[in-house]
């Protein structure tokens, strides 16, 4: 399965990033769910599911890393 992240929604659209970091849009109409900013989604060729426990975990590293940065630029 291909993991893709869901950048942002431009009208009908929605702008996914792929692991190589490059971008391509695919129509809402494709997803049978609400595709938010952010959500990590799984594509097996056929059909899109959201991986949310992705989601939190790509989250969680996130806050991780701006925790760090912050304790960083405190010790400066």
């Amino acid at each position: 399965m291909e993991r893709l992240i869901a950048e942002r929604i431009e009208g009908e659209t929605v702008l996914l990033e792929k692991e190589d970091l490059s971008h391509f849009s695919v129509p809402l109409s494709l997803f049978d769910f609400s595709v938010k900013e952010g959500d990590v989604l799984l594509f097996d060729g056929e059909a899109y599911v959201r991986a949310d426990a992705e989601k939190d975990e790509r989250r969680r590293k996130l806050l991780l890393m701006q925790k760090k940065l912050k304790e960083k630029s405190k010790n400066k």
